[in-house]
């Protein structure tokens, strides 16, 4: 009966998918497109014909740092998708369906883990129909695949755990490594995971010790290789830009203090209340998440649509583009040493509130929601609306911390799960400009401790449903 459940849940998925590309007619994200040019489509469409043709993934020409900085998982699928059903538009699709319905089918295997009753049918279920991840399913993004090499990796860390079969160890140590270098953001949980590695075997040293040398044998040696191809290919071991992203995070640090509770404002409230309720927000309805000048720096330079391996930084500088993203981290660096730590402190808070704030159809922040627009409907039903919205969004991340902190007894269980989520919003809050969309990486784990939290309530108020 459970597995003609959950499949049931993962059809409903597909269809869910489907329907979306149908009625949306969101096809046209796939149009063909010169293979030089950027964005996500270039990245890995490019790189995945270029594998087929020439075997590397240099489709812009040797030493062009987009041949480095992303991951070789998605783009090989891809071009595996290619081989078996042609170079077309409904490849990718089908792949997307596969890791979407993959994801929620190992989220299942994980609730199950933890869940009982029918409760573990609630977080696939969830995932199933939760826009964010079905309106990727025609694009051409990592999304989709890292959602289901999170799930993967989950499920088997805790498979090793229950069955002690170092298969599922070495399994889970090679997704890690995959799932690293297609988010490097991703790396510092390493040894969060060998420390579990230790916990978990505690009073049985020898297990223990031969479990740590074999995850960070696997994950250490895949995601070391890869590092070391980068060094071949662009002379530098980074596994991807970070200059150009922190620094967006650094520039946040000039802002006034009024500029920074405006972004705050925005990320919790929406723009149309925050412009009515603080006198100082910006006519726009538009405060700045990061300067602009970083934008027009990369624009003057090239950064984002040049081919070239060299480029001339404003100053004059003429530097490989891994020398630039360097410069780029080194400067960012120093600005958040040097800066003021009530400002950091209080951007990573507004990161933290943009990551978790609610999301809208195009899996972007709902920050504008009748700011400027339907003026057919009164001022009062807008406000009502929103705060409907908000107040169900945040119902639900409430009763995730409800669940969490139901379990910090649970620690080496539970423990694992939620102190990804703290180490998932802590990085992309303090060092990234945090848009909503990075919080799918971490939305199958809210959907498991909803759930948790959900059942721990209805166990200790069904009295009152009841009576």
């Amino acid at each position: 009966m459970n597995r003609f459940i959950i499949v049931g849940i993962m059809a409903l998925a597909i269809v869910t998918a489907l329907s979306h590309v149908y009625i949306f007619d969101v096809r046209e994200e796939l149009e063909d497109r010169p293979s030089d040019r950027l964005g996500d489509y270039g990245v890995y469409v490019g790189r995945a014909k270029s594998l087929l043709a020439t075997g590397t993934f240099n489709y812009r020409g040797t030493g062009y740092f987009n041949n480095s900085d992303h991951g070789p998982g998605y783009p090989t699928m891809i071009a595996l998708a290619f081989l078996l059903l042609g170079a077309n538009k409904a490849a990718i699709v089908v792949l997307n369906l596969i890791c979407f319905a993959g994801a929620v089918f190992f989220l299942w295997r994980i609730s199950r883990y933890f869940l009982a009753g029918g409760w573990e049918f609630v977080p696939p279920f969830m995932l199933a129909v939760f826009w964010g991840a079905f309106t990727r399913v025609a694009l051409p993004n990592y999304e989709l695949f890292s959602l289901l090499l999170i799930t993967l990796f989950f499920f088997s860390f805790f498979r090793y755990r229950e069955a002690h079969s170092l298969l599922w160890l070495a399994l889970s140590a090679l997704v890690f490594a995959i799932w690293v270098l297609e988010r490097p953001i991703v790396l510092y949980f390493f040894p969060i995971s060998l420390f579990f590695l230790l916990v978990w075997r505690a009073g049985r040293r020898k297990e223990a010790l031969t479990a740590f040398i074999i995850f960070l044998t696997i994950a250490g040696m895949a995601i070391g290789l890869w590092s070391l191809r980068n060094k071949s290919v662009s002379d530098t071991w980074q596994l991807g830009t970070s200059g150009t992203v922190i620094i967006r995070k650094a520039s946040q640090l000039d802002f006034t203090y009024k500029e920074i509770a405006s972004m705050m404002a925005s990320f919790s409230m929406g723009n149309l209340l925050s412009s009515q309720l603080i006198p100082f927000y910006p006519a726009d309805g538009k405060p700045k998440t990061w300067d602009p000048a970083i934008d027009r720096r990369l624009k003057q330079i090239g950064w984002l649509d040049a081919k070239e391996w060299m480029v001339t930084d404003i100053d004059g500088e003429v530097l490989t583009r891994v020398e630039l993203d360097q410069k780029m981290m080194r400067e960012s660096v120093t600005k958040i040493k040097e800066g003021n730590p009530i400002k950091f402190f209080l951007t990573g808070v507004a990161g933290f509130l943009r990551l978790n704030a609610p999301m809208n159809y195009s899996g972007q922040e709902m920050m504008d929601l009748f700011f400027g627009a339907r003026n057919n409907i009164s001022p009062a039903l807008k406000i009502g609306i929103i705060l409907a919205i908000r107040g169900i969004w945040f119902s639900f991340l409430c009763v995730i911390l409800f669940a969490i902190l139901s379990h910090l007894k649970d620690w080496r269980t539970w423990g694992f799960l939620a102190l990804y989520l703290f180490y998932h919003n802590g990085m992309y809050a303090f060092l990234t400009h945090a848009e909503v969309r990075y919080t799918l990486m971490a939305m199958p784990l809210y959907f498991l401790f909803f759930a948790e939290g959900l059942r721990l309530l209805f166990v200790r108020y069904r009295h009152l449903l009841f009576a």
